[in-house]
């Protein structure tokens, strides 16, 4: 045995990862003290009020116990490996229960995506006992929504949660609901969450080039409560294009309520009242079948007077004329993904699993050039297609 020095200890930048990394820190050590509290926080890059709290709560789990006058940290070995054998064991045979939250207000259509994921890691749990339920609730835009999410988890009293689409505000409750969370797309800011989703950059880079290709100069994608971490991917992703072009277009984001077909229809107004864009990017399916509507209701057609590309797929896509550029996503894949991490959770780590995957350009048939203006002819750019990106392991 011997004492942890600064090379045990990794160095993080989330003081809220304090506590899961000083129990890793000593499950895995074979040391029997720790460093003081000053050594730690600064080791750990954390304040020390921070490391206090987590010490205090390794304390109340037994792991460690502060003796003497200099209170030197004492790791209870014992303590730990029956905290670790417990962890390791089997789950209780008997029936379990995954809750999926969705947003309210998404998802009522059967065409929605994620519906067929939801029904696939169904099949897939079904063998092992596991039932499933959906649960629509109000996301809400700040931490003050918590309540009714825990209403919803004392009711359900599920075995782990899927949430579609989350917040940073749902990932910080998450630590504390009990059971594993995992995400499918959303934000998780800071918090280290499991998530399962599409490249969202890679996505946006991609249809962007498409349409400047074809002489698209004023794009617009709707923001229906996106988080700001895909707004900014999304400025980014246009200055690249930029870059690697050489020429210059104007991208609108206008803002709308948080996924409501009303607050899209009041972005799209707010545009062609402003400046018409020749090419939208709709970032999910009701989205864009509500702007192909707002489009016929204006006497505008597809892809004559607006191109439209849809950043998911859907099956009815090739059913509907003109058939939809979109992109195609291995949705079996991230079933796979998320069903295996529901029967054996990763591990609590700092960093959380993440499995993006890349899409499939569609071209379809519902881009194409922009109308030319007064005076003017549409010339589209022949630039070489962007070299194809390595997909996450």
């Amino acid at each position: 045995m011997k004492k942890a020095g600064r090379a045990a200890v990794p160095r993080l930048r989330r003081a809220d990862a304090a506590e899961e990394a000083l129990r890793k820190l000593v499950a895995e050590g074979d040391f029997y003290e720790l460093p003081g509290v000053r050594f730690l926080a600064e080791a750990l890059g954390v304040g020390v009020p921070t490391v206090s709290e987590a010490l205090k709560r390794l304390r109340e789990l037994g792991w460690i116990s502060d003796r003497g006058a200099r209170r030197r940290f004492v790791v209870n070995r014992e303590v730990v490996e029956r905290a670790k054998t417990e962890a390791e064991a089997p789950a209780a045979s008997g029936p379990r229960h995954l809750l999926i939250f969705t947003p309210r207000d998404v998802g009522a259509s059967p065409h929605e995506p994620f519906w067929h994921l939801v029904s696939r890691i169904g099949e897939l749990l079904a063998p092992d006992g596991w039932t499933l339920r959906v649960h629509a609730v109000d996301y809400g835009h700040d931490k003050r929504n918590r309540a009714p999410w825990d209403a919803v988890m004392r009711t359900e009293k599920p075995q782990a949660l899927i949430v579609a689409r989350g917040t940073p505000w749902m990932a910080d409750w998450s630590r504390g609901c009990g059971v594993p969370v995992f995400y499918f797309g959303g934000d998780f800011g800071s918090f280290p969450v499991p998530v399962v989703g599409y490249n969202s950059k890679h996505l946006l880079h991609e249809a962007l080039m498409q349409l400047i290709r074809l002489g698209h100069r004023t794009v617009a994608v709707p923001i229906l409560a996106r988080s700001t971490n895909f707004v900014k991917r999304l400025r980014e992703t246009a200055a690249d294009v930029m870059a690697e072009t050489g020429v210059k277009f104007t991208l609108h984001t206008p803002s709308g309520a948080q996924f409501e077909l009303a607050g899209l229809r009041t972005c799209l107004e707010k545009l062609w009242v402003r400046q018409p864009p020749t090419a939208l990017l709709l970032a999910s399916w009701y989205e864009y079948l509500a702007a192909q509507g707002f489009l016929a209701q204006k006497g505008l057609r597809v892809p004559e007077d607006v191109s439209l590309v849809s950043l998911v797929d859907d099956a009815m896509s090739s059913w509907m004329i003109p058939e939809p550029a979109r992109f195609e996503h291995d949705a079996e894949r991230l079933s796979v993904v998320l069903a295996d991490w529901v029967r054996k959770p990763p591990l609590k780590a700092v960093v959380a699993p993440r499995v993006l995957l890349h899409g499939r350009w569609i071209p379809g048939a519902s881009v194409g050039p922009p109308p030319p203006t007064e005076g003017t002819t549409a010339r589209p750019l022949s630039v070489k297609p962007t070299a194809a990106r390595p997909r996450p392991a």
